[in-house]
């Protein structure tokens, strides 16, 4: 745990998110990539987590559309402007008005003897078919596209394991039920489970390397004494090296280890 943060009730979780980045980038023990709920991951909080060099990896938020949306429309790498509907026809105008938002212009005819007209967010009007949207909502299009691939899923995985974090800290140090009132003692209190937590994990981490360790030492030892069994057995300096090269093979990475 490398940051906590106690809000209040009324509070909103979302709020939380671009503090702790830049109290965690203080220490200098800032992520790179955060993969967080979809409470977190709003537009606003992903642009001012990349200001501050930090991807953060979340679904996108709200109900998915059941119609065609900006996601279906192909749009080019330059403003945000539209390349092609999901027919494949191109707009005849298109161009950008105030606050990020843009308006493209379709062809009449095309839109509408369109097969996908009730399904299509482009608005029939006099001169012709008009597609409005913002900046915004083409992020949240991309978005949408990109977490339904394999390397947003291979990213998000790794999320589930914040919630044993959670479980431990609630029920290990007991801090989902405290025996303090007011909102300092509260903060107090969590602090220094949190920070309990870190050293009992940080101890169980150690335990277990030292347990690896040992484990290896014991295998070279094991190795070393079939080597010299085999010496002993050895008349000759041929056979020797036979029995060198056949009972004591060590890996490269083993043999680096028991040479440190």
């Amino acid at each position: 745990i490398t940051h906590i943060e106690v809000q209040r009730a009324h509070q909103s979780d979302a709020e939380a998110l671009i503090l702790a980045i830049k109290r965690t980038k203080e220490r200098g023990c800032a992520p790179q990539e955060l993969a967080a709920d979809t409470s977190y991951g709003s537009d606003e909080n992903l642009r001012k987590a990349a200001q501050l060099g930090v991807e953060v990896i979340s679904p996108v938020g709200g109900r998915r559309p059941s119609k065609l949306g900006l996601e279906h429309f192909r749009f080019s790498q330059r403003g945000g402007e539209v390349e092609a509907c999901p027919q494949g026809h191109k707009p005849e105008k298109w161009w950008k008005r105030e606050k990020g938002r843009f308006v493209a212009l379709f062809c009449l005819e095309h839109c509408r003897g369109c097969a996908l007209r009730a399904e299509c967010p482009v608005q029939l009007g006099k001169k012709g078919g008009y597609l409005r949207y913002s900046a915004q909502g083409i992020r949240l299009a991309e978005r949408r596209i990109y977490q339904e691939s394999a390397a947003f899923r291979e990213k998000y995985r790794w999320r589930a394991g914040s919630e044993g974090t959670h479980s431990h800290l609630k029920w290990d140090t007991g801090a989902g039920r405290l025996r303090v009132r007011g909102f300092a003692a509260v903060r107090y209190c969590v602090t220094l489970k949190a920070l309990g937590l870190n050293i009992l994990r940080v101890t169980s981490a150690q335990i277990a390397r030292l347990k690896a360790e040992s484990a290896s030492i014991k295998g070279i030892l094991s190795k070393i004494s079939t080597f010299l069994r085999a010496k002993k057995r050895s008349r000759t300096f041929p056979s020797l090296i036979v029995a060198s090269f056949t009972q004591f093979r060590l890996s490269k990475s083993v043999c680096l280890q028991w040479a440190a």
